[in-house]
C-alpha cells in the first residue's frame, strides 16, 4: 500500500521536485584509527544504488553497509580491546526498478524497496523491470589476530521488457540484505528478488557472503549472475592489519581496498538503462539505526534503540547473538534485553527486507561483589547485620558462617542489610551471578533463654514478676490464668503487651496465654488479677525489629514458673492517702471492718520496686466500725515518695494496700544536733540534705564556715573555749553550749 501511494503521488504531482536515487560509488572505509578511537571506527555506508559499503579501519571496526543491492564491507580486526566481535557491514537489501513507456516514449520510473505489487496506470503500453538481489553481508573479525573479514558480494541483476496495459498487476518479492558476520561468524548471503510481469518471472539472486578472518586472506563473497543479467561484483578479502574490503557494486565490479584505510566500493556500471531509470525516480527512505543506550553493561541490561522505520522488526542482535527479548515501542524506538550469551559487538535490527546495525555494545565482564566491612561482628539469630561493600546489586544469597541469612535487603550497590539465622562462626559471604565476595571475622552467638522467674509483692489482685535475662535484645512475657500448655510465639509477629489483666495483650494462639510485657527489661507488675488464683508465666527471648522477630523457644530453670495470688484478707479498706505537711509527709488510711488484724507496717520506696519499712501502727484486731489511722514520715525523700501498707493478721497472713505516691518538693530543713550541751570536745550534725554550716560566738564573730554533705558529720570543738555559740545551718539558728 505504501508503494502504491508513492507511485500515485508521482503521477499526480509530477511537477514536484524529488531527491533522486543516486548512482555513486560505495562509501569509503573509516580512516586508520588510534588506540583512543579505534573501537568506534566504522566503514561509511554506501549512498547509491547497488554500491558496496566501505570497510572498517585497520585498527578494527565495523564494515559499512551497502546501498540497495550492494555488498556490505568486511570488518577490521587489529585493535586489542579484549574479546570484541567486530561486525561486517550489512548487505544492501534487494530492490525492484520499473520504467514505464508509452510506445517508445519514456513516461516515468519508480524504485521499490517494500510492498508486493503495483497496478499499471492508463497510458502505459510497456514496462521494463529490473530485479536486483540483496547484497551479501560482510564477514566478521575477531580482535587482534592480524586479518580482516571479507566483504559481501553485490546482488545479481535480472531484467526484462514486457507489453502491459492499464490495470495489469506487476507483483514482486524483495530479497533481504545479508546479515553481517560478527566476530568469528561469516556474513549471510543476500536474498533473491523476483518480479512477475505479464506472466513471466525473473530472479535477481542474492550476493554471496564475506568470510570472517580465520585465515590469512579471507575471501569476499562471489556471485554467478542474475537471471537475464550480469553477475554482481565479487567481495574483497584482505590479509594483514588493514581494513576489510569494500563491498562490491552491481554490474560486475568487484570490491576494493585502498591503502591501509578501509576500501571504497566499486563504481557502478550501467546495466541496460537501469541507472537512467533510477535517475528520474524518487529516492525511497530506508530504515536507520541512529543510537542505542546504554552502550555498555552486563547481560540482562535493557537497551533502548532509536532510529526510523522500525515497525515490522523481526530480530535484534547484540554481538551477533539474539536479544533475550525485544519490543517495538514505536516506529522510532525498540527496547531490547541483552541475552546471557551476548558478547561485545554491533547492535543489529533485522527488518523484513533489510538489516541495520551500529557499533558497538560492550558486554561488561562480570565483576564479583566485594565486602569491605560488616557490623556487628558478633550476632545471634534474628540480629540485623549491615554489610558494606561494592557490586552488591544483583545479590542472590547472603550467608553467615556458611548458613544462609534468614532474610536480606539489597539497599544499594554498596550496602546490604541482612538478618542472621541459625549459624556458626566464620565468613560473611555475598553471592551474585558475577561471583562471591567473602570477609572473615563473624562470630555467631547462640541465644540463651531467660531464667529464674520469681514473684514479689504478691497481693490479691496484683503481683510483680521478675526474671534473669538471656542474651537476646528483647523478651516477650506471656501469662495464663490457671494451668495449661503454652503455644510458642511465631517469628515475624509482634505481640502487644498489657500489664493490666483486665485489658489483656495479644493472645498466643488459643492457649489462653496473653502478652503482658514486650521490651528489654527484667520485671513487670501485673495488675487486675483475681485473688487466690494460679498464674503461669513464661519468658521468651528474641532478636529483630518489629515485624522481623526471631524468638528463642527453649526453656530454662524456673522458666516457666507459676504463682498463686494472695487470699483476700479480713480487712476492708476504705482509703489510703498521703500529703505533705511542713517538712513531713502525712499518711492517713481507714478500714471499714477488721478481723484478727494485728498491725500495719508502713513501707516507702523511691521507685515503687525496692521497699523499706519506716514504721508500724497497731491495728484494731476486730472491728465492725470505721477505723482511722495516721502515720507521719519525718524524713521524706526529695522528689517522688511511694508508700504502701503491709497488713498482717494475728494468724500470720498478710497482704498489701494499694500503692500511693506524693512528690516532696523543696529543701528539707531537718537538722539534728547531738549531744547538746557538747561534752568530750565533739558533737554531731545530722543533715537531711547537703548544706552549709556556720558557727558564731555570742558577739556575732564567725568562727568557721563548713560545706557539709547530707548525713551525719562529727564536729571537733576541742580548740574552742567553753561557752555559748550559735550554729546556723539550712536556715536555722541553733544555740550550742560547749562544756
Amino acid at each position: 500500500m505504501k508503494t502504491f501511494l508513492l507511485i500515485s503521488l508521482f503521477f499526480l504531482q509530477s511537477n514536484i521536485s524529488f531527491s533522486q536515487v543516486a548512482v555513486l560509488s560505495g562509501g569509503a572505509g573509516a580512516p586508520a584509527g588510534s588506540g583512543e578511537n579505534g573501537a568506534n571506527n566504522m566503514g561509511l555506508p554506501a549512498t547509491g544504488l547497488g554500491c558496496g559499503g566501505g570497510a572498517g579501519s585497520w585498527w578494527g571496526g565495523t564494515g559499512g553497509a551497502g546501498k540497495y543491492g550492494g555488498g556490505g564491507g568486511g570488518a577490521g580486526g587489529y585493535f586489542g580491546l579484549g574479546s570484541i566481535n567486530w561486525a561486517g557491514g550489512d548487505g544492501g537489501q534487494g530492490v525492484v526498478v520499473i520504467a514505464f513507456y508509452n510506445g517508445v516514449s519514456f513516461v516515468n520510473s519508480v524504485v521499490l524497496i517494500e510492498g508486493s505489487s503495483v497496478t499499471v496506470n492508463s497510458g502505459i503500453t510497456s514496462a521494463k523491470v529490473w530485479a536486483i538481489g540483496g547484497g551479501g553481508g560482510g564477514g566478521g573479525a575477531t580482535e587482534n589476530d592480524g586479518t580482516s573479514g571479507g566483504s559481501g558480494a553485490a546482488g545479481g541483476v535480472a531484467y526484462i521488457t514486457k507489453a502491459v496495459s492499464a490495470g495489469n498487476i506487476i507483483s514482486y518479492s524483495i530479497g533481504s540484505g545479508g546479515l553481517p558476520g560478527n566476530g568469528s561468524i561469516n556474513g549471510a548471503a543476500g536474498g533473491t528478488t523476483s518480479v512477475t510481469i505479464a506472466g513471466t518471472t525473473i530472479y535477481g539472486y542474492g550476493g554471496g557472503p564475506g568470510l570472517y578472518n580465520d585465515v590469512s586472506s579471507p575471501s569476499g563473497g562471489s556471485f554467478l549472475g542474475g537471471d537475464g543479467g550480469v553477475a554482481g561484483g565479487n567481495g574483497y578479502g584482505r590479509s594483514g592489519d588493514v581494513g576489510g574490503g569494500g563491498g562490491a557494486g552491481i554490474g560486475g565490479a568487484n570490491g576494493t581496498q585502498a591503502s591501509i584505510d578501509g576500501g571504497t566500493g566499486a563504481n557502478a556500471i550501467d546495466v541496460a538503462g537501469l541507472f537512467a531509470a533510477c535517475a528520474t525516480a524518487p529516492n525511497p527512505t530506508a530504515p536507520t539505526l541512529s543510537s542505542f543506550t546504554p552502550t555498555t553493561g552486563l547481560s540482562g541490561t535493557n537497551v533502548t534503540i532509536t532510529g526510523t522505520k522500525f515497525t515490522g522488526a523481526t530480530a535484534v542482535y547484540f554481538g551477533g547473538y539474539a536479544a533475550s527479548s525485544f519490543t517495538v515501542d514505536s516506529d522510532l524506538q525498540i527496547s531490547a534485553t541483552v541475552s546471557p550469551s551476548a558478547v561485545t559487538g554491533s547492535v543489529s535490527i533485522t527488518l523484513p527486507t533489510v538489516a541495520v546495525s551500529k557499533p558497538i555494545y560492550f558486554v561488561s565482564a562480570p565483576v564479583a561483589p566485594t565486602i569491605g566491612s560488616f557490623s556487628p561482628t558478633n550476632a545471634a539469630n534474628g540480629v540485623e547485620v549491615t554489610i558494606n561493600g561494592d557490586k552488591l546489586l544483583g545479590t542472590t544469597n547472603v550467608s553467615f558462617g556458611g548458613t544462609n541469612a534468614a532474610s536480606f535487603n539489597v539497599v544499594s550497590d554498596f550496602k546490604i542489610v541482612a538478618i542472621v539465622g541459625s549459624g556458626s562462626d566464620g565468613n560473611v559471604s555475598v553471592s551474585s551471578s558475577s561471583g562471591t565476595g567473602i570477609l572473615a571475622g563473624f562470630t555467631w552467638l547462640a541465644t540463651t533463654a531467660a531464667a529464674n522467674i520469681v514473684f514479689s509483692t504478691i497481693q490479691e489482685t496484683q503481683l510483680t514478676i521478675s526474671w534473669s535475662n538471656g542474651n537476646a535484645a528483647k523478651r516477650a512475657v506471656f501469662v495464663k490464668e490457671g494451668t495449661g500448655a503454652i503455644t510458642n510465639p511465631t517469628d515475624n509477629i509482634t505481640y502487644t503487651a498489657s500489664s493490666d489483666w483486665t485489658a489483656k495483650g495479644t493472645a498466643l494462639g488459643s492457649s489462653g496465654y496473653y502478652c503482658v510485657y514486650n521490651n528489654s527489661g527484667n520485671s513487670i507488675t501485673l495488675t487486675g488479677l483475681t485473688a487466690n488464683t494460679l498464674y503461669i508465666v513464661q519468658v521468651f527471648e528474641y532478636n529483630g525489629n518489629a515485624g522481623a522477630e526471631k524468638y528463642y523457644l527453649s526453656t530454662a530453670i524456673n522458666n516457666p514458673n507459676s504463682q498463686t495470688t494472695a487470699t483476700l484478707l479480713p480487712v476492708s479498706w476504705i482509703d489510703f492517702i498521703a500529703k505533705t505537711q511542713n517538712d513531713n509527709v502525712l499518711l492517713n488510711w481507714s478500714t471499714a471492718t477488721e478481723q484478727d488484724s494485728k498491725d500495719f507496717t508502713v513501707q516507702k520506696s523511691n521507685n515503687s520496686i525496692n521497699w523499706n519499712n519506716i514504721g508500724t501502727v497497731p491495728a484494731s484486731q476486730n472491728s465492725q466500725t470505721v477505723k482511722n489511722y495516721t502515720f507521719i514520715d519525718t524524713h521524706p525523700l526529695q522528689g517522688m515518695n511511694y508508700y504502701r501498707l503491709l497488713q498482717q493478721d494475728l494468724n500470720g497472713r498478710n497482704g498489701y494496700s494499694k500503692i500511693i505516691n506524693v512528690k516532696f518538693a523543696g529543701q528539707s530543713s531537718k537538722v539534728f544536733i547531738y549531744p547538746n550541751p557538747v561534752v568530750n570536745g565533739t558533737f554531731n550534725i545530722q543533715l537531711e540534705n547537703a548544706g552549709t554550716a556556720q558557727l558564731f560566738n555570742t558577739n556575732g564573730l564567725l568562727i568557721w564556715n563548713k560545706a557539709l554533705p547530707a548525713g551525719t558529720q562529727k564536729i571537733n570543738t576541742s580548740a574552742l573555749n567553753k561557752g555559748l555559740y550559735i550554729l546556723r545551718v539550712v536556715g536555722k539558728s541553733i544555740p550550742i553550749n560547749i562544756e
